[in-house]
């Protein structure tokens, strides 16, 4: 008989998992981890071919929080986004969508700035949908983090993968003691739910999130960012449960690109206000700008048209906001939209509690009661300059109104609360059916009377606003006109005015001449022509002297000494270095250093015999030294079908070798005019982007084609009339275009080309082209110098010429006078008026050089008898002017 040994005692079970843990990693297992049956190894994934770099250590001691080991990830460069590189953990089960899913776990990192990365929960069993998340602030030292999500009953039963996204900050982290439980209920259970409480009668819309129907949020996001929208969110929420999440992870090119919205209301009437109170926070990275987004309100049966913005200052603690909003007549019945518009920063906005009300009709306040008023404050004193001020605080203003036609209606409110720029009261116009013509309608403005006896500039500044009736109408505009009435209501200039829905400041300003002094000159503005509703307030009469131009020319000579001549001495020396001081010698101006041209054209593109091209040539070079190519250069001309180029640039290479044996200076040429004088070349049927890809081929291969047989480019003709690319492609196409030009010929100058700037009766044309200069160069874009197309029927008048000089004048660029042509004057007045204009020019000390438009009378272009702007006749004789 022999006795077993006995056997020891089986190993104790694993522990069972604490109540309502689901998930528990400390790293405790080391570099060969035993997982126990309720734990598991959390993992790192980096996004294969992506630029950026992390790198880990899942058994690190230094992340250890309380025990041996923790997670330690170090991000040495950032990713694109920040889903590139993450940390994830181990999924866990959804048992019970009743209850709040709470993950816990310590962390810190070392890292400048400091890092804030990413809690993202998602849907392992429907392909990782994206369901909440939060961004948390990590610290240097460690910290204990709770982020809770509460799933709906779809979820039930799926498992959630909980993923730490770090790719969008460098920096060290380090984590411990990740724990997912469920103790907590999200609410008592289970009693049947009550139904809502019905609003008050005056409350129009109501949103809190705790009972969220669909449609009841709506969010719409352009393709370039990206947004996520939670309408019930544990971490949006202010006062009940839950709260509207919205998350801005990608930013948006405008703020617009990114909306918000809530389910319509409808207002019951137009008479009271309404007020849409709500509670928000946000946490961005743009800081103040970037948490305040805009509040705007749409009508939702007029095409969305806005109503009205307002921007909300959003800050990291929870605040109420009050926006107001009072509905225009013509509104009535329809239904009003709310939304936020968010697309501007990356970051976290929550959104409660929002609600709308009606209020009590928006009404001016009571007057005071008799024997209680004060005695009116004294007008404010206009400022050195101002003539005269139009606040219509206190009354009209000698403003009026009248009508020419019945076929409109409107209505005419002075002063008016409703018109208010920044005092109480305005000039408020509504006009509910238009005439189709501006000047049917008009508001008389007082009178100016001009005294100095001399040349005045008359500035008319006002601000203005206007609204639409329907989103379908027009842009409306208001059109200010001058009239002289001591002339029998003489009209001295007019200029259409355009109006936005925002306040803006406009002015017009024309010359009045020594004939206007002690005449009355009424404005007028004219708003005829479009419905809409109307809004202007202090309006500012203000008078500034300028030089007389005719006194002007007279002191040309004295300029044209300083500006344009010199002294010079000639010595004669024999062959052994000895001067010669005997004998006579005889000097030639041959050509003037100031480039002085005419506009040419290959025989090709005049269409002309041989005989008469060679003519045309002949009397270009008897009077001038350099020329233009006004057509054969624009794109429509030059490259009729893609690639088309040959015959073009035969002729062009032609002309630039005449030019040459005749000793001009280089010649220049015009390149585009924004697709408006050929609506059926090829480049105005393709996309914009195929539009810039053959622009930039075309300017690189032309320009380099001529080397430096060209000093001087027109790169974009006319870019303040025709806008034909730049408002189908953007104005980066234009700024491009003068880029590739300066890479392509860069000994090249390149300018700009306007008309109707020196002959304009108002001064509006020439501020608007030096406004657009000075943005074009604040912008870095390569402008070297402007092109003033010079075109006049009938006289010069110098003042205006002289004074649009002047404006251009402080730029600092050289000005360059181009097609210039005087028209519909007898042989003998036009000869005066073209030695007029060019004393102006010449002595002017911003004019760099002089084309002339047109050097002959084409008889094919010319009617017979017509008084044409070239030296030549149609017969070939010259004129006076030649």
């Amino acid at each position: 008989y022999s006795r077993s040994p006995a056997r020891a005692p089986p190993s104790p079970p694993a522990p069972p998992p604490p109540p309502n843990v689901l998930l528990w990693c400390d790293g405790e297992g080391g570099p060969n981890p035993k997982h126990g049956p309720w734990g598991s190894w959390p993992w790192a994934v980096v996004s294969e071919g992506k630029t950026g770099a992390m790198s880990w250590d899942l058994s690190s001691a230094a992340a250890a929080h309380d025990g041996t080991y923790g997670y330690e990830l170090r991000v040495a460069q950032t990713f694109d986004k920040d889903w590139y590189a993450m940390l994830t953990l181990p999924p866990f089960l959804v048992t019970d969508h009743q209850r709040v899913y709470s993950l816990t776990f310590w962390a810190k990192a070392s890292a400048n700035p400091k890092p804030r990365p990413h809690i993202a929960f998602q849907d392992e069993d429907n392909d990782y949908a994206y369901i909440d998340g939060a961004y948390l602030q990590l610290s240097a030292i460690w910290h204990k983090y709770t982020v809770q999500l509460v799933v709906p009953r779809a979820l039930r039963g799926h498992n959630v993968i909980t993923n730490l996204l770090l790719g969008s900050y460098t920096g060290t982290y380090y984590f411990d003691e990740f724990k997912v439980s469920n103790a907590e209920h999200v609410q008592p259970p289970p009693l049947p739910p009550s139904p809502p409480p019905s609003p008050p009668p005056n409350v129009l819309l109501r949103f809190d999130a705790e009972a969220y129907e669909i449609g009841a949020v709506n969010s719409q996001a352009w393709a370039e960012g990206k947004m996520h929208v939670v309408p019930q969110s544990q971490l949006a929420r202010h006062a009940g449960e839950y709260g509207l999440l919205i998350e801005v992870e990608r930013p948006f090119e405008v703020d617009w690109h990114a909306q918000v919205s809530f389910r319509p209301f409808s207002p019951p009437d137009v008479h009271h206000g309404f007020v849409l109170s709500f509670w928000a926070r946000a946490s961005t990275e743009g800081g103040a700008a970037g948490g305040a987004p805009k509040l705007v309100f749409h009508d939702a049966d007029d095409s969305y048209v806005t109503l009205k913005k307002a921007v909300v200052p959003l800050t990291e603690d929870w605040s109420m906001f009050q926006v107001d909003l009072a509905l225009p007549p013509h509104r009535a019945g329809h239904r009003v939209v709310v939304a936020f518009w968010v697309g501007e920063a990356r970051g976290t906005y929550c959104v409660d509690d929002v609600e709308v009300t009606m209020t009590l009709p928006f009404e001016p306040p009571p007057p005071s009661p008799p024997g209680s008023r004060r005695p009116p404050s004294p007008a404010p004193s206009p400022a050195p300059g101002v003539l005269q001020l139009l606040l219509f605080e206190a009354g009209d203003e000698d403003v009026s109104s009248e009508t020419l036609a019945p076929n409109g209606t409107w209505a005419v409110s002075i002063p008016d609360a409703r018109a208010a720029h920044e005092g109480a009261k305005g000039l408020y116009v509504e006009v509910t059916r238009p005439w189709g013509v501006a000047q049917l309608a008009q508001l008389l403005l007082p009178r100016y009377v001009p005294h100095a006896d001399r040349e005045t500039l008359l500035h008319i500044a006002f601000y203005a606003k206007v609204e639409k009736l329907r989103a379908t109408d027009p842009d409306p505009s208001v059109t200010v006109a001058f009239v002289d009435l001591h002339q029998n209501d003489a009209l001295i200039a007019i200029e259409e005015v355009p109006l936005t829905f925002d306040w803006q400041l406009h002015y017009v300003v024309i010359d009045l001449k020594r004939e206007h002094v002690g005449h009355s000159i009424r404005p007028y503005l004219y708003l005829g022509r479009h419905a809409g509703i109307y809004a202007f307030d202090e309006i500012e009469y203000k008078e500034i002297p300028i030089e007389d131009g005719m006194e002007w020319i007279q002191s040309a000579p004295e300029r044209i000494q300083a500006h344009r001549m010199a002294s010079f001495e000639l010595s004669f020396l024999d062959r052994d270095g000895w001067p010669i001081d005997y004998g006579a010698a005889s000097v030639r101006l041959v050509r003037h250093d100031f480039p002085f041209g005419v506009s040419l054209q290959t025989r090709r593109e005049a269409g002309l015999s041989s005989r008469d091209h060679q003519w045309l040539l002949r009397a270009a070079a008897a009077h001038f030294w350099t020329g233009t190519l006004q057509t054969q250069l624009q794109w429509s001309h030059y490259e009729p079908a893609p690639g088309q180029v040959q015959d073009a640039r035969a002729a062009t290479e032609e002309l630039l070798r005449w030019a040459a044996e005749n000793r001009w200076l280089p010649l220049s040429a015009s390149l585009f005019d924004g697709g408006h004088s050929d609506a059926g070349h090829w480049s105005n049927n393709v996309a914009c982007k195929e539009l810039t890809a053959h622009l930039h081929e075309r300017v690189l291969r032309d320009l380099r084609s001529f080397g430096g047989a060209f000093g001087r480019y027109e790169v974009w003709k006319d870019s303040l009339r025709w806008r034909d690319w730049v408002e189908r492609c953007g104005e980066s196409l234009m700024h491009s275009a003068y880029s590739w030009a300066a890479q392509a010929a860069p000994q090249a100058e390149l300018c700009t080309s306007e008309s109707g700037i020196l002959s304009s009766l108002t001064l509006t044309p020439a501020e608007a082209y030096h406004n657009s200069l000075w943005d074009l160069r604040a912008r870095g874009v390569p402008v070297q110098a402007i092109g003033v197309q010079a075109h006049f029927d009938g006289e010069v008048d110098a003042s205006t010429v002289k004074h649009r000089l002047d404006v251009l004048r402080e730029l600092r660029m050289p000005v360059y006078i181009t097609e210039l042509t005087i028209s519909g004057l007898d042989p003998a007045q036009q000869a005066y008026e073209l030695e007029k204009f060019l004393r102006i020019a010449f002595s002017h000390e911003a004019v760099a050089g002089i084309t002339l438009g047109q050097l002959w009378d084409d008889p094919r272009t010319t009617a017979a008898g017509a008084n044409g702007p070239g030296l030549y006749t149609a017969g070939k004789q010259p004129k006076p002017g030649a």
